[in-house]
């Protein structure tokens, strides 16, 4: 399919193959392009809620003379606070509790949220974590400025990146402040009463009432007429197509770790572990003496110190993907070998889990544990590394 038909086929979306990327393009005099998965979700007429430009005017060239077309999904902190308020009073437990617990939980971060995730360009969510580095001493570490608030302390220029107004942006916050603490009581008010057997709400019986679906009906019919298609791979296939990384590494200027670098005293690593918000169980499954299988580092030579003298540390569980050759193992997952394969696949893929640190974001950690096979296809699909095979 060429780039205009493309074009006609995926009109709310954008991405490498849209005339308007190509002119832009051509207007910066570049042949190198970053455009990201959320710049090609949408329309090309799509415009920043923060600073009120639109896609001509968010482009710029970045080093490299590579053009850069990001935006950025922006969320509250605030409710990763209030999930961390509520799992301290209620540990996560196995059976019809734990499900209670969950959308409890949920539950209660949506209410405590000052707003939704909010897609942004990616200027204007540089500026809200420029204003916080600015005013740290100020704010609080869960504090995140709305996208509302982020419109009222930046100086916008098309075509570049925003300069903060550090006086405007304490207004925002002082204005906030009590809003941010009275949802954090309310946090601890629920936590409390959920903990004491309230709020209870039991899911075991429910029912879903089953419904007619067009899409499935239809995806039906195309699976029919084209075998070895599964549910996803068209929606894949146009997003490689759409995105570019040209400026992997080089839109964003690290800096080297300064001299003072140190790995933490036992005090912090224990600090360090005991404030951990979100994969505890991760790092405690890997064990005392786990190191990466990449950089070969401790859990404590990971940890690292952040200009706001704040510790951090994770441990990411990602997957590899084996190739599926085994005749039995796809027998299985086709159907019996003494019937016709009426649903034939593409090979598949087994997957193996492996713990592995990381601290950017990279494509590793976007194939969580419940991703990366195509619908309906389970890990029972694969062979494992040390030659079992599979079950049925």
């Amino acid at each position: 399919m060429s780039d205009e038909e493309l074009a006609i086929h995926a009109r709310m979306l954008d991405g490498r193959w849209s005339e308007q990327t190509k002119a832009l393009m051509r207007e910066f005099g570049t042949e190198r392009l970053d455009l990201n998965r959320w710049w090609a979700r949408t329309w090309e007429g799509w415009c920043c809620p923060c600073c009120k430009r639109e896609k001509p005017q968010l482009a710029r060239l970045g080093p490299g003379g590579v053009l850069i077309c990001k935006l950025e999904m922006h969320h509250d902190h605030l409710g990763d606070r209030v999930s961390k308020i509520f799992k301290t009073a209620n540990p996560r437990e196995g059976g019809p509790l734990g499900a209670q617990v969950d959308n409890a939980k949920q539950a209660l971060r949506t209410l405590c949220e000052r707003f939704a995730p909010s897609l942004i360009c990616q200027d204007c969510n540089a500026a809200e974590g420029a204003a916080k580095v600015a005013l740290s001493n100020a704010l609080p570490r869960v504090f995140t400025f709305a996208p509302a608030e982020v419109a009222t302390f930046i100086r916008v220029v098309p075509n570049q990146s925003h300069e903060v107004d550090e006086v405007a942006a304490l207004a925002a916050w002082n204005a906030a402040k009590g809003d941010v603490e009275d949802r954090l009581q309310f946090a601890d008010l629920v936590a409390s009463r959920f903990a004491s057997g309230r709020h209870r709400r039991d899911t075991t019986m429910r029912s879903r009432e089953p419904g007619y679906d067009d899409n499935h009906f239809l995806w039906s019919q195309v699976r029919a007429q084209v075998p070895r298609s599964w549910s996803g791979m068209l929606a894949d296939a146009l997003k490689q197509r759409s995105i570019s990384s040209d400026g992997a590494g080089q839109a964003v200027v690290r800096k080297k770790p300064g001299s003072g670098a140190r790995p933490p005293t036992d005090a912090e690593f224990a600090d360090i572990e005991a404030m951990m918000p979100q994969g505890k169980r991760t790092w405690d499954s890997a064990g005392a003496n786990w190191t990466c299988p990449c950089c070969a580092r401790s859990k404590r030579e990971i940890c690292r110190k952040s200009r706001r003298g704040v510790w951090s540390a994770q441990i990411h569980q990602v997957r590899d993907w084996d190739e599926e050759l085994s005749p039995e193992s796809l027998g299985w997952r086709r159907g019996s070998g003494d019937k016709p394969n009426r649903h034939r696949r593409a090979p598949l893929l087994a997957s193996v889990p492996r713990l592995q640190e990381h601290h950017y974001q990279a494509p590793a950690a976007s194939s969580r544990l419940g991703g990366g096979l195509p619908h309906g296809v389970g890990p029972r699909g694969g062979h494992h590394r040390d030659g079992r095979q599979p079950r049925p």
